[in-house]
C-alpha cells in the first residue's frame, strides 16, 4: 500500500488548518467576551472601591468629630464633679463652723 499523493497530503492539511482556525475563531470569539464581561466587572469594582473609600473617609471625619465632642464632655463633666466636690467641702466647712460656735 503505497502511501498518499502530495496533492492529498495538501489537501488534508488544508482542510486540518482550515479546521483548526475556524476552532481558533471560536476560542478568539469566546475570549472577547469574557475579556468583557472580566473589564465590566473591573470597572464595576473600581465604582464600589471608590465608593467605600469615599464612606471610610466620611465615617473616619464623624469619628473625629464624635472623639472631639467625647473630649469636651470629659473634660465638662470634669469640671463639674470638681465644682461639686469644692462646693460640698465649702458647705461641710460652713456647716463645722456654725456648729463650733
Amino acid at each position: 500500500m503505497p502511501g498518499p499523493t502530495l496533492s492529498r497530503r495538501v489537501d488534508e492539511l488544508t482542510k486540518r488548518v482550515q479546521e483548526l482556525e475556524a476552532v481558533l475563531d471560536k476560542y478568539r470569539a469566546l475570549n472577547d467576551v469574557l475579556l468583557k464581561s472580566l473589564e465590566s466587572q473591573v470597572v464595576e469594582r473600581v465604582k464600589v472601591d471608590d465608593l467605600l473609600q469615599n464612606k471610610q473617609a466620611e465615617m473616619a471625619a464623624k469619628t473625629a468629630v464624635v472623639e472631639e465632642r467625647c473630649r469636651a464632655l470629659e473634660k465638662h463633666s470634669d469640671r463639674s464633679w470638681q465644682v461639686w466636690l469644692a462646693l460640698t467641702g465649702a458647705g461641710l466647712a460652713l456647716l463645722v463652723a456654725l456648729l463650733k460656735k
